[in-house]
């Protein structure tokens, strides 16, 4: 897998717009319950067209406290936030699924 900063960005924002800045963006991601679920920063320093190590690509996972294929299914676009709160033992905290009709 291989990514640029901008686009390491761009899919921890799947996950959460709330973020601060010091130096790096750090991304906190909280349940809708108020839960703190995971912190992960992505650096800012290093030129957003560069490409993102292996080392970094692992650990944020480990930040994110989910599993590996999760996050690989999240940077390949085919799982997003609702995903991530399932995941981290919050799915009945998500809003229901509208009713079609």
């Amino acid at each position: 897998m291989t990514l640029t900063w901008a686009e390491l960005e761009k899919r921890v924002r799947k996950l959460t717009s709330t973020y601060r800045d010091s130096g790096d963006r750090i991304y906190t991601i909280e349940c809708e319950c108020g839960d703190l679920l995971g912190v992960t920063k992505v650096g800012r320093h290093r030129g957003t067209k560069k490409d993102v190590g292996d080392t970094v690509l692992k650990q944020i996972p480990r930040q994110l406290k989910i599993e590996g294929p999760l996050w690989r299914q999240i940077v390949g676009c085919t799982k997003s936030r609702p995903d991530y709160i399932a995941a981290r033992g919050h799915a009945s905290c998500l809003p229901a699924p509208e009713e079609g009709g």
